[in-house]
């Protein structure tokens, strides 16, 4: 048998989670199973074992990447947005049609949340931990904006758009999948925009 490098070991870890990811969020639990996983990592599936104790614990490492990637996609470019632009750019890009279509590689919550719900602590912890880094990043824009209670605003405004894409997803054509959309797109927009106009801050 070869013996691989612990770098070696630890890269093909990361690529079997990111396939895991994508697998999970088209498919969801119960329709990725660890073959289709490994196929798509390029790996047999007796190696899985070697990296994972069950497939729960690459469900739970496939969450917490998922959840953290697609914000990062999401965030890109933000960086020196003022707060109110930063928030209106990223309302607007999660509930886009490139999102919307984006099964495989957008959030994760729309397709996993009630697969989360039904798993074991391990993954809902997985979930909690990397969306609080997600939360805190909305949170950090709207204390920015002067909001009383940042993280509650910030943890709203996920549901929100979760909610909204879980259900543009669900729609029969894309037309109706952008009413679903654009019906919270405006709300959360025009929230902002009040919280900006009491700051003085607008939309820089």
């Amino acid at each position: 048998m070869p013996r691989y490098s612990p770098e070696h070991k630890t890269s093909t870890r990361r690529r079997i989670v990111r396939c895991a990811a994508r697998l999970f969020r088209a498919k969801g639990y119960a329709g990725a199973g660890v073959e289709a996983v490994m196929r798509s990592a390029g790996l047999t599936h007796g190696g899985f074992y070697a990296h994972f104790r069950s497939k729960h614990a690459l469900f739970a490492e496939a969450v917490r990447h998922a959840v953290l990637s697609s914000g990062a996609t999401i965030e890109a470019g933000l960086d020196d947005a003022e707060p109110a632009a930063w928030l209106i750019e990223f309302v607007t890009r999660y509930l886009s049609d490139e999102h919307r279509r984006a099964l495989r590689d957008g959030c994760p919550l729309p397709s996993l949340l009630a697969e989360v719900d039904r798993a074991p602590k391990t993954v809902k912890t997985a979930f909690l931990e990397a969306g609080q880094q997600r939360v805190a990043s909305l949170a950090a824009r709207y204390a920015a904006l002067g909001a009383a209670e940042p993280e509650a605003e910030a943890m709203a405004t996920f549901s929100a758009l979760a909610g909204a894409m879980a259900m543009a997803r669900a729609m029969p054509d894309a037309e109706d999948a952008e009413r679903a959309m654009a019906a919270t797109r405006e709300r959360l927009i025009a929230r902002v925009q009040e919280f900006a106009g009491a700051s003085g801050t607008g939309r820089r």
